[in-house]
């Protein structure tokens, strides 16, 4: 019964995980299409609907969570889906193809995305996430979603390469009735997906006797990053290198300031002395060296197959620190 049991939870989770990333992949097609139809600007799109977009599943799932009184997973999949945007999906993808770095407004939100992690560190240094923290977290979310929106408006230029790289995926013409049924469609199917994942996470968990944040930081942070890391490399491919690292850095940033304050908008969450100590660091580690690695630490501003080997060494390295130490 134990395997039997094991293995149903198993294909259900990966079931969960095609839901969930269809779900995500549609809903954010048509809300860009939609945004284009009502003649908002390419790089505003790529900025904030792509960008927030990729975060969409680790948000449902937070929200589901807490409504099942799981924060655990919920806070570890928010942490861990950071820490597994740089280590595994920029990784692998620096592997396939070296990542090179010419947009001016990605250089901007890097530090950005120091100040946010900056933020929720002081936040959490009581070992808790109270409703104050997460409305606070909230609140500067908005402001950064106006600020990005300010920086697409914003034209020194002609075109940037990141506004030409995101004009190349949304689709030239397409009906506005189509965009709102793509949108429905993906509303319905992310909770179904988020349900189906957080449930058979917490069984697994209790199967083994594992901490759902351990849990939250790798399977259920490693599914919701799947999408982004098949994205990514399609992506890299066709050389959309901005758009590839840009949507990295806008996840990791809503995922702090959006997905992590969830639970503690229902009940307040008292954290494990791991998350801050250990789990964040890493987070810190990964995030400089993906500064490092794409402003030029080897060659002019572009982060090698060598460099996304390491990233992806790291990473290894630390799943083997959760399960092992």
């Amino acid at each position: 019964m134990f395997f039997v049991g094991l293995i149903v939870a198993i294909l259900l989770m990966i079931c969960g995980f095609l839901v969930l990333g269809w779900g995500a992949h549609i809903l954010v097609h048509g809300a860009a299409s939609f945004a284009k139809k009502l003649g908002v600007p390419p790089l505003v799109i790529g900025l904030t609907i792509i960008a927030i977009g990729t975060s969409v599943p680790e948000i449902v799932i937070s929200l589901i969570s807490a409504i099942h009184r799981t924060p655990d997973i919920a806070i570890g999949n928010a942490v861990g889906s950071n820490i597994a945007n740089i280590g595994l999906v920029l990784g692998i993808t620096a592997m396939v193809t070296p990542l090179k770095m010419r947009s001016r407004t990605i250089r901007k939100e890097l530090p950005l995305l120091f100040l946010v992690m900056l933020l929720v560190s002081i936040l959490l240094l009581d070992g808790m996430l109270s409703f104050l923290d997460a409305m606070i977290l909230m609140g500067v979310s908005s402001i950064v979603v106006l600020w990005l929106v300010i920086q697409g408006m914003r034209r020194h230029t002609p075109q940037t390469v990141l506004e030409a790289e995101v004009k190349k995926e949304i689709p030239r013409r397409i009906h506005l009735t189509i965009t709102v049924f793509q949108m429905l469609i993906g509303l319905v199917l992310l909770p179904i997906g988020s349900k189906v994942v957080v449930e058979s996470a917490t069984y697994i968990a209790r199967l083994f006797h594992v901490r759902d944040i351990v849990i939250g930081l790798t399977v259920v942070a490693i599914g919701t990053s799947l999408p982004e890391l098949a994205t990514a490399i399609m992506g890299a491919c066709k050389k959309e290198y901005e758009i590839v690292i840009g949507n990295i850095v806008g996840s990791n940033i809503f995922n702090l300031l959006a997905v992590l304050p969830i639970s503690a908008l229902l009940h307040p969450v008292v954290l494990h002395s791991q998350i801050v100590l250990r789990d964040f660091s890493v987070m810190f580690a990964l995030t400089i060296l993906l500064y490092i690695f794409s402003f030029g630490l080897r060659g002019p501003e572009k982060t090698t197959r060598f460099e996304g080997f390491f990233l992806l060494l790291v990473y290894v390295i630390y799943l083997g620190s959760l399960f092992f130490v």
